[in-house]
């Protein structure tokens, strides 16, 4: 018989197995008992100070793919001086999304009421390019974890934060709480990715074992779908990618990086969700979007995009 630390241990691997079958087996029961609903569920939100005109024609295209499927959708547009202030002592604009996170977590009535059971953020200059997704399909392909994201464009960083799911509960609210206001965190205020490197370290301190797979991004060999006990991590083409090949107006094949355009395998690489122009995107985020979105045949009837510019941010950096 072994010994009893020995035996402690098994029982307690045996335990956390049953809490993962049961998670699993909840949340197909949970779909297919009708709860979770096109109708209810998902609430989108994206934020952009009122300067970053680029803004406006993403979240326009994304509230017509909600409107589509019946999700909740919301923005919020503030000037750059009262966004800094809100998020002071953190002095880049993309701490407000974990400020915005943070407030709607805590806002249960409106949860309860709307029947949310996702937030969904989606970055300023990250746009849907393929309506037929549905956000149900995202989550159930990441069997309901707590936080759903896409592994990083840049093999220097794990996952890219774009583009999140965060399912209501208290594990998203510890979490979230913890990026924006623990001592932790205090460190990424200014450093280089932000609030993506906090929410790295507080996914490592929590033990989610991100770091344990290795290699992790599926274009580098990784495997292509990562679960973790309470987050997902997706390939990047299939939620949050700034790579895409696209037909232009030529008819000819471009794409948004002529430097990683295709797989180990030579097929082309097509953003099967979301484009995200983040990083040094080829001609520019304006240029790589509209292309994009066209390339995709995004219908763009009523939105201007020839009348949005960027005003103060330069449009080769995030």
């Amino acid at each position: 018989m072994p010994p009893r630390k020995e035996r402690a241990r098994i029982k307690l691997l045996i335990l956390q197995c049953q809490l993962n079958v049961c998670k699993v087996n909840t949340w197909k029961a949970f779909c297919n008992n009708g709860l979770f609903s096109k109708r209810a569920g998902f609430l989108i939100f994206t934020c952009y100070s009122d300067d970053y005109s680029l803004g406006r024609m993403c979240s326009a295209v994304n509230q017509r793919y909600a409107a589509q499927h019946g999700y909740h959708f919301e923005q919020e547009v503030l000037s750059f001086k009262e966004m800094l202030a809100t998020i002071q002592p953190r002095t880049h604009c993309t701490w407000y999304k974990v400020h915005k996170l943070n407030r709607l977590l805590a806002d249960q009535d409106r949860l309860l009421r709307d029947n949310i059971r996702y937030i969904v953020w989606i970055d300023a200059d990250a746009v849907v390019v393929n309506n037929s997704v549905t956000l149900e399909e995202v989550v159930d392909r990441a069997e309901g974890r707590d936080l759903i994201l896409a592994e990083d464009m840049h093999p220097g960083c794990l996952v890219n934060a774009g583009v999140l799911l965060v399912r209501v509960g208290q594990w998203s609210r510890s979490l979230w709480r913890d990026v924006w206001e623990s001592e932790q965190s205090k460190r990424f205020h200014d450093v280089f990715f932000y609030e993506q490197s906090a929410l790295l370290a507080h996914l490592k301190s929590r033990n989610e074992g991100l770091g344990a797979v290795n290699p992790f991004h599926s274009y580098a060999g990784g495997p292509k779908l990562k679960l973790f006990p309470h987050v997902a991590a997706l390939p990047m083409q299939s939620l949050n990618t700034n790579i895409d090949a696209f037909i232009d107006a030529d008819g000819k094949t471009n794409t948004t990086d002529p430097g990683k355009n295709s797989n180990s395998k030579g097929d082309l690489v097509h953003a099967e969700f979301i484009f995200h122009a983040a990083g040094n995107i080829r001609g520019g985020k304006l240029q790589a979007l509209t292309a994009v979105l066209r390339g995709h045949g995004v219908n763009l009837t009523g939105i201007e995009v020839s009348e949005f510019h960027l005003n103060r941010h330069d449009s080769n950096k995030k």
